[in-house]
């Protein structure tokens, strides 16, 4: 049986998530290997009105990180390699950094149970990569590009990864390749290429 593979990419906006993604897809694809995707859910978010970046809640956190484990589900049952854009820990980083730069009351329950959730459902990985800003690339036109709360979010998502002893590869501009070759290989070599 070959190995399925669900890999988390997760990180500030504008870190290059979606487009290591699609590299990797690009690559799998010419290879032969179909990939499938779940995209972020930034903009369904906006559209029904969810809180996001710096006004995220706890309901909207949870609200991610269901559509994505749905998500994910559905297309793991469909393909063995799976790209999560924004895996489910990303949810809670993003969650961190608005309540820090809100200066508001973290609740420890809610913090909990989001966290016992994300543990739970974290072994399905069978990888994360995590970015790093890179303050030499521009943020996108279209984003948020304060600087300070993508910083928050960064330091979060590392944080949480480490506290937790979830096993993350850090994804910078400098070992993106390298990244992209070694992951491809380890998959063609399960498919048997």
């Amino acid at each position: 049986m070959v190995k399925k593979f669900l890999i988390g990419i997760a990180g500030a906006h504008s870190t290059g998530k979606t487009s290591f993604c699609d590299d990797i897809q690009l690559r799998l694809n010419k290879m032969g290997i179909t990939v499938s995707r779940v995209p972020s859910f930034g903009r369904l978010a906006v559209e029904c009105g969810i809180p996001i970046l710096k006004e995220h809640t706890y309901s909207s956190t949870k609200w991610f990180i269901d559509k994505t484990i749905a998500a994910q589900e559905i297309e793991y049952n469909k393909e063995s390699v799976v790209l999560v854009d924004r895996p489910i820990i990303d949810a809670i980083a993003y969650w961190m950094a608005a309540v820090e730069y809100r200066k508001s009351p973290l609740i420890f329950n809610e913090y909990n149970e989001l966290t016992k959730i994300i543990l739970n459902k974290n072994h399905l990985y069978s990888h994360i990569f995590a970015t790093r800003i890179n303050p030499l690339i521009p943020v996108d036109s279209n984003r948020d590009n304060d600087v300070v709360f993508r910083n928050r979010v960064e330091h979060h998502l590392h944080e949480t990864l480490q506290k937790n002893n979830i096993v993350y590869t850090e994804l910078t501009h400098s070992n993106r390749q390298e990244m992209i070759s070694n992951l491809c290989s380890e998959i063609a070599i399960e498919v048997g290429l």
